[in-house]
């Protein structure tokens, strides 16, 4: 059976399964006079003077897992600055109460008893906007500094439809604190904590990634996958498709990613471009202070550059290129792009191009066109180790692995070795979905935690679950202990698939385990979970949206 015939069976025999809420539809409008306005469709048979943008948004988190928000321009001849504020207050608007809740259990009280830190990143913050706010007035057609000017005008949109106010004039000072704005830094927050010296045990938890790139035996496919390891608290999914009519950046203007409520990126990250690019990473954590002065507010911080690079990019190594402007040091990660354009089913070997490897550190960035590796192992994995020896020894990984041994290690950590051993097994997406779920950490021998009591541990695997490491086990260092960290999703596509479309599951992995539950999870009080469901024990779906245009 080839790949697209299986995909389609899969995918068809899940969605069935799936339950969809209701559809909530707004348009963006203005008027005769170009003052702007929204409405829902459903509750008015009022109709645009002037149609700028239609969102498509389906609640379906209580029977799948996700939600989803489909937002699209109506025109090329919409102002692109008009197109970014629309789509940003549409979806503020229209997923307000999912916001609500996802900044609730991020950041309720987050600055109580760290106002000195708080006070300290926010003026970061502050002159991090300014200095971006600067370029972008003295190159005004610079098509890169456009594009980060259109995702901070997206993200003006967001606050105001989120705060039902259009066009609202505010501050910097203002903006940074503003819980729609630090949503943007969940991630990025992780480096900012460590260096304006939050206190220890206020930091919020620092989740990690698997990734894979698998070339098919046979050569007929490439399959690109990726796991979230992240907080219990993040749980609230949104998956979401773009189509911005960019002129200027051509296909790329459309996208769509796996997000939370109220980011304008992945944050995952795991992004479907319209010029046949597919993007992800997983983060290689700092393990030294002496970065942290590389870290400047001269920058663009990564949550922008991710989009900015994938809007514009139409090949692994022009991301790349764009992608290390203006390195912002924080949310330091391994990118992977596989460029589909290059990719040939059956060819006997790859193109050059195919397979972009991406690392940054504070102050440094390296990137290489890997396809060759990919063609002679027939796989790329990713698991939070820097692959380039530079940035390994850079961040401190080098110091670790003589330290604590090969849970650091690039090729010896368990994750490397069970990638090895498990990928060969990888023939379609039934089996790329087993393996980038698994975690059989109770039996496995690749689990075994020789320096833990017990030695079992849920870290050690493709899909983690540290809620389930015993509270009274000994472990030699926090990370590897019980703590508020699990493999929260998967994603995976390939070459067969529509344009822009993935598979996706949504919750901590429950194949050989347990589904969570927060009813019976002694975290169930130190985590917080609005408007999360209690039991996570959903299946896989594809996108919730078609491929045809929401105004048809």
């Amino acid at each position: 059976m080839n790949l697209l015939l299986f995909f389609l069976l899969f995918a068809f025999a899940q969605c069935r399964k799936m339950k969809k809420g209701p559809l909530v539809e707004y348009k963006f409008c203005t008027d005769s006079d170009g003052s702007p306005y929204i409405f829902k469709l459903s509750s008015t048979n009022e109709d645009c003077e002037n149609d700028i943008a239609k969102i498509h948004f389906i609640n379906a988190i209580n029977s799948t897992g996700w939600a989803s928000v489909d937002i699209e321009i109506s025109s090329e001849a919409i102002p692109e600055w008009q197109q970014a504020y629309a789509a940003g207050f549409l979806e503020g608007r229209s997923t307000r109460h999912l916001i609500s809740d996802h900044a609730h259990n991020l950041l309720a009280h987050y600055c109580k008893g760290a106002r000195g830190y708080c006070e300290r990143a926010f003026d970061f913050l502050v002159r991090q906007l300014e200095f971006m706010r600067l370029w972008i007035d003295n190159n005004p057609t610079d098509p890169y500094w456009k594009q980060v000017n259109f995702t901070l005008t997206h993200l003006k949109g967001m606050v105001d439809g989120y705060d039902n106010t259009m066009m609202a004039s505010r501050t910097d000072e203002e903006l940074v604190r503003h819980n729609v704005f630090l949503i943007q830094l969940q991630a990025e927050i992780w480096d900012l904590e460590a260096k304006f010296s939050r206190p220890n045990w206020m930091n919020r938890r620092r989740g990690h990634c698997s990734a894979l790139v698998k070339l098919l035996s046979d050569r007929s496919d490439i399959l690109f996958a990726h796991t979230t390891w992240d907080s219990l608290s993040s749980l609230l999914r949104v998956q979401k498709r773009f189509r911005f009519k960019l002129p200027h950046v051509g296909s790329g203007g459309e996208y769509s990613y796996s997000g939370y409520p109220g980011t304008l990126a992945s944050i995952d990250d795991f992004y479907m471009s319209g010029a046949n690019l597919a993007i992800t990473e997983t983060t290689n954590e700092l393990y030294t202070t002496k970065l942290y002065d590389r870290m400047k507010s001269t920058s663009v911080p990564t949550w922008i550059r991710s989009q900015v690079a994938t809007r514009m990019a139409s090949s692994g190594e022009q991301w790349a290129l764009l992608f290390g402007k203006h390195n912002s040091g924080t949310y330091n990660n391994q990118w992977i792009i596989v460029d589909y354009n290059k990719f040939v089913s059956g060819l006997e070997r790859l193109l050059p191009g195919t397979l972009t490897i991406l690392e940054q550190m504070p102050g440094a960035l390296e990137y290489a066109d890997m396809s060759s590796h990919l063609d002679k192992h027939g796989f790329w994995s990713s698991y939070n180790r820097p692959y380039f020896p530079s940035l390994f020894s850079l961040g401190g990984f080098a110091e670790m692995e003589e330290k604590y041994g090969e849970y650091f290690s690039y090729n010896e950590t368990a994750r490397a070795r069970i990638f090895r051993r498990e990928e060969h097994k990888v023939k379609d997406f039934s089996t790329l979905h087993s393996l980038m779920r698994m975690n059989n950490f109770r039996s496995d021998p690749l689990s075994q935690c020789s320096s833990c009591s017990p030695h079992e541990n849920a870290e050690y695997a493709i899909a983690s679950r540290n809620d389930l490491n015993p509270r009274d086990g000994k472990y030699p260092f926090k990370g590897m202990a019980v703590r508020d960290i699990a493999a929260t999703d998967v994603k995976y596509t390939s070459s067969s698939m529509p344009p822009l479309s993935f598979i996706s599951e949504c919750g901590p992995t429950h194949e050989t385990l347990p589904p969570f539950d927060w009813t019976t999870s002694d975290l169930r009080d130190s985590v917080r979970h609005r408007g999360q469901p209690l039991t996570w024990n959903f299946h896989p779906i594809h996108n919730m949206w078609t491929e045809e245009s929401i105004y048809q």
